[in-house]
């Protein structure tokens, strides 16, 4: 496939060729005459650098275990939500790997995540909006035009006004003291 050009050979590959068949780069990029080696003579079995060995631990896969603290994990209704990849780290295997054994199982794990980090997202927005409510009411106390800009001066996060509920909330606020149709 190579000398067909439909994969280029990796260069840690190449090198690692070229250092068994003992030819330096620069003379096989040069095309200069290889000496008749004999591969079998100088084969030694590649050895894998750290850098390109297999990504799978050395750990062996305990499959009982792991699904027993999956299963505990979501059983237990007080624990704190985690993301599937925390999860498998605290395992100390690679998430793919657990997720090939036990699918449903972290299917399960993350959509947990995910309802818990929408209900944060929840009363974050219901809170900055109530915030925002009452800094328009303090404003308008203190006899001046609650602006954006000027309520966002108030608030611990002026970014959230980005968000689209927050925004009403804030024209909820000015229409109640009748400053918006």
């Amino acid at each position: 496939m190579w000398q067909q050009g439909q994969v280029l050979p990796q260069f840690e590959v190449l090198l690692n060729i070229f250092h068994q068949i003992q030819v330096s780069l620069v003379d096989f990029i040069e095309r200069k005459p290889l000496e008749s080696v004999s591969l079998r003579d100088n084969f030694v079995s590649p050895t894998l650098s750290p850098s390109s060995s297999s990504k799978c631990s050395d750990k062996v896969f305990n499959h009982d275990s792991i699904r027993q603290h999956l299963e505990g994990f979501l059983k237990d209704k007080i624990a704190t939500p985690i993301p599937m990849t925390e999860m498998a780290k605290r395992l100390g295997h690679n998430k793919r790997v657990i997720y090939r054994h036990f699918p449903e199982l972290c299917r399960s794990i993350s959509a947990r995540y995910l309802k818990y980090k929408q209900e944060l997202r929840s009363r974050r927005i219901t809170m900055a909006c109530e915030q925002v409510q009452q800094i328009v009411q303090q404003i308008y106390a203190e006899g001046k035009y609650p602006t954006e800009a000027l309520v966002s001066q108030f608030l611990e996060k002026p970014g959230i006004f980005r968000d689209r509920e927050v925004r009403r909330a804030f024209h909820q606020a000015r229409r109640s003291l009748g400053f918006e149709p």
